[in-house]
C-alpha cells in the first residue's frame, strides 16, 4: 500500500509540474508572437487555462495530503485536544461526503459536455471538466487515510477504547 501511494505522489507531482511548465510555455509562446511576431496566435489563453485548472485541482489534493492547506485554527487551538481531534474526524467526514457529491457532478457535467467542442482548441469540453471527478476521488482517498490516522491517534490516546 506504501508503494502504491508513493507510485501515485510522484506521478500526482509530475502532472503538476507538467501541466505548470506547459501553462508558462503557452503564455511565452504567446508573448513571443504576439510581441515579437506580431501575429497572436488564437489557442494559447484557452490552453493556458486548462493547463492552470489542472495543476490546481491536483495541488490541493497534494497540500492537503501533507495537512499544509489553509485553515482557520483560531477557534479550533482554544479547544481541549480531544474535542479538537473529535472536530477534525468530523471535519474529514464531511470533506468526505461533499466530494463525494463533487466526483458524481463532475461525472454528470463529463457525460453532457462530451459531444461540445472548445472555442479555440476544439477539444471536447468534457477535457477541462474531467479534472473534477479525478481530483475529487484523490481529495476522498487523501481524507480517507487522514481520517484514519486521525481515529488511530484517537483511539491510541484513550486507553479506554481498545482495538481488536
Amino acid at each position: 500500500m506504501k508503494k502504491i501511494t508513493t507510485v501515485l505522489d510522484h506521478l500526482i507531482r509530475v502532472v503538476i509540474i507538467l501541466a505548470t511548465a506547459g501553462m508558462l510555455g503557452v503564455i511565452c509562446l504567446q508573448i513571443f508572437c504576439r510581441f515579437i511576431l506580431n501575429d497572436a496566435l488564437s489557442w494559447p489563453e484557452e490552453a493556458a487555462r486548462f493547463l492552470m485548472i489542472w495543476s490546481l485541482f491536483l495541488a490541493g489534493g497534494y497540500a492537503l495530503k501533507d495537512r499544509e492547506h489553509i485553515g482557520l485554527t483560531f477557534f479550533a487551538n482554544r479547544l481541549p485536544e480531544r474535542i479538537r481531534a473529535f472536530m477534525t474526524v468530523i471535519l474529514h467526514l464531511f470533506i468526505i461526503g461533499f466530494l463525494c457529491v463533487v466526483v458524481i457532478g463532475g461525472c454528470q457535467e463529463v457525460i453532457s459536455l462530451m459531444p461540445l467542442k472548445t472555442g479555440a482548441l476544439r477539444i471536447s469540453r468534457a477535457v477541462p471538466y474531467l479534472i473534477m471527478p479525478i481530483s475529487g476521488v484523490f481529495y476522498i482517498a487523501v481524507s480517507a487515510r487522514l481520517l484514519i490516522e486521525d481515529l488511530r491517534l484517537i483511539i491510541k490516546d484513550n486507553p479506554g477504547v481498545r482495538s481488536k
